[in-house]
């Protein structure tokens, strides 16, 4: 039997963290890392059919999985997604009141 982040025991007075649905966690990926507006890959031509074709092959992989969102990403990671479909892109602005603060 696998075991998971949720059956280890949390020393004392350590939040412990939520286990969620692999399906829930794909659906958060999706949302936050692949469709983000940082993503510098979102607009390139074919980006849309290959991520969705590989998200839907690791839903039918993980079905029935539970994990925290850390275990998700480092199996993303693990796996090459991560780093296959998502490349943080810091948005740049010439903002006079945004230098003034420190923002670049």
């Amino acid at each position: 039997m696998r075991r998971c982040a949720a059956m280890d025991p949390q020393p004392e007075g350590k939040k412990q963290k939520p286990v969620i649905s692999a399906e829930k966690a794909l659906n958060w990926y999706y949302g936050n890392f692949l469709m983000s507006p940082n993503n510098a890959l979102r607009d390139t031509e074919g980006y849309e059919d290959e991520m969705l074709k590989t998200v839907e092959e690791l839903r039918k992989e993980l079905r029935g999985a539970r994990m925290t969102h850390k275990q998700f990403l480092d199996l993303m990671k693990e796996k090459g997604i991560h780093g296959k479909f998502y490349h943080y892109k810091r948005y740049e602005t010439d903002c006079p009141l945004c230098r003034m603060c420190g923002i670049r």
